[in-house]
């Protein structure tokens, strides 16, 4: 007769996981482009952007390098094309000067995600559109030199 147990140990053995299943939430990502390489959740809130009331004077040293650039106004979302777009004319502007280099202190990490126009409401959040960062203003993030 055809027991239980006997089932269970052919089924082991004939079972073997798919390791040619790729994951849902890795992303094609280019040695160039500023995007996570991993990501767990796709899809995030999209939270808020803080913006300090107070005098505080936290964030405006450097880190690295002899100088720095400063975002003043309020807080704002940055895309990762805008970031690579800022990090390339920094990097035009400082080629007659010898050893220089551009430090990015900010990481596009936010997944954005879009509906489409003229879409009805409901029916979910929509599709994932770009990677982004928050920018908290007043705060000493890129410098380069």
């Amino acid at each position: 007769m055809f027991s239980l147990s006997s089932a269970f140990s052919q089924l082991r053995l004939h079972a073997s996981p798919s390791r040619t299943a790729s994951s849902p939430l890795t992303f094609v990502r280019h040695r160039t482009q500023l995007a996570p390489r991993k990501v767990k959740w796709v899809k995030r809130q999209k939270g808020t952007i803080p913006i300090p009331i107070g005098g505080s004077t936290r964030g405006t040293t450097l880190a690295y390098g002899e100088w720095g650039i400063r975002i003043k106004g309020n807080g704002a979302r940055f895309t990762a094309k805008q970031l690579e777009t800022v990090q390339e004319l920094i990097k035009r502007k400082l080629k007659v000067i010898k050893g220089a280099k551009v430090f990015l202190r900010v990481f596009p990490d936010v997944p954005v995600c879009i509906k489409g126009n003229e879409t009805r409401m409901g029916k979910g959040k929509g599709t994932f559109e770009f990677w982004a960062t928050r920018y908290v203003p007043n705060s000493q993030k890129q410098n380069g030199y």
